[in-house]
């Protein structure tokens, strides 16, 4: 259903943009009716409506100069599609009404068959903007898709890749990752310093033990989300992170999006 507010301060002009219309039949859902301009940015704010019908001149706050505050505090503004309905021919009005995306323009009084048609075209934008958004998200997802399976290929042979005491570190983080891994811990067990290792490897591999290790980790989270369905807490503590919120930096760090926005893009 499409969410509409209607800002109007005469009463007997509300009543009629809400009964002149079939809303139900439009898959529209008045949710609601506001008296004048700082009601009605109020609302929009709280509601995020997807069309909004207001007069232009009200008290306390014009219907222009509403939603103009409304596209501002809005970070994609065209969140809405919003239809003036007015008493006044005015050009002013009606070029004001353009610079702001209005869908449409109407004068009082109202002529049904004309607020109908309006209400359909401001309803096919929406869609049309519905449409784009998806595609959007697809491209979007796509992207961090193909770079987050760029990790997951490139830790598969982890194993395999390299030799001699970079080896044997790569090994130990894939059989450990899921624990607390220091490095201090690694240089101990190796039996080499903290720099002399960090040098090496990073030599080798092109990143730091911390990077790497981070990089795995993130690499099987997103196996985990792909094939279980772990809550993402239970997921930071499966691949060796016990703070949530940490892993959710280190995710959005290495793969560019939260793990949240990640899901939701997989879920297209």
């Amino acid at each position: 259903m499409y969410k509409v507010v209607i800002v109007e301060d005469e009463a007997i002009i509300q009543k009629g943009l809400v009964y002149l219309v079939n809303w139900a039949e439009l898959e529209c859902n008045v949710v609601e009716i506001c008296s004048d301009g700082n009601e009605g940015l109020s609302a929009i704010k709280r509601i995020c409506p997807d069309l909004i019908l207001t007069d232009v001149r009200m008290p306390m706050m014009d219907g222009l100069e509403m939603l103009r505050q409304a596209r501002e505090s809005i970070k994609n503004n065209l969140d809405f599609e919003a239809i003036i309905i007015s008493g006044y021919d005015d050009f002013s009005y009606a070029k004001s009404a353009i610079d702001l995306r209005v869908c449409a323009y109407i004068l009082k009084p109202i002529n049904q068959n004309e607020l109908i048609d309006k209400i359909k075209i401001a309803l096919s934008c929406i869609n049309e903007r519905r449409k784009n958004k998806i595609t959007a998200d697809i491209k979007e997802y796509s992207l961090y898709y193909q770079y987050a399976n760029e990790f997951i290929t490139e830790f598969q042979d982890s194993k395999n890749k390299y030799h001699s005491l970079v080896g044997d570190v790569v090994n130990y983080i894939v059989e450990h990752y899921n624990e607390d891994v220091r490095t201090m811990d690694i240089c101990n067990i190796f039996h080499i310093s903290k720099t002399g290792l960090n040098n090496i490897f990073k030599k080798e591999t092109g990143r730091t033990i911390i990077v790497y290790l981070n990089q795995y980790r993130i690499s099987k989270s997103i196996t985990l989300m792909k094939t279980t369905n772990l809550r993402l807490n239970e997921i930071a503590y499966q691949i060796g992170y016990s703070d949530y919120k940490y892993f959710f930096e280190i995710f959005k760090k290495y793969i560019g999006v939260s793990p949240k926005k990640f899901i939701a893009l997989f879920s297209n």
